[in-house]
């Protein structure tokens, strides 16, 4: 895979005289995750076992099911866009969503 397929866009950090052949673009990938992952953005929450700190994968994230707004519905989307473009292009995207998440994602069978 070449550069221009393992990246959708150059990615340039202000003040930083970077070059993108790669880390920046890494880089605001790890940023978008950690902003999404955050109270910053309404679009995910914390599973239950995150915000009680009990039980297993108590790092995980959920989808909010409050977030309903067009914006929002927008800002999904472009999530939806990250995520499908890390995918295709093998390109780490550091979400914690829980496995039953990537299991329907993926189309797995789903068990206790």
């Amino acid at each position: 895979m070449n550069r221009l397929d393992s990246q959708c866009f150059n990615v340039v950090l202000a003040g930083e005289g970077s070059i993108d052949v790669g880390g920046p673009f890494r880089e605001m990938l790890t940023n978008v995750a950690n902003e999404v992952q955050s109270a910053v953005l309404p679009l995910l929450v914390k599973t239950s076992n995150h915000r009680n700190e009990h039980g297993s994968n108590r790092e995980c994230w959920t989808l909010n099911a409050g977030s309903t707004t067009p914006t929002h519905a927008e800002l999904f989307k472009l999530l939806g866009y990250f995520i499908g473009f890390a995918a295709r292009s093998k390109s780490a995207l550091d979400l914690n969503f829980p496995p039953l998440f990537w299991k329907k994602l993926v189309g797995a069978e789903i068990s206790m």
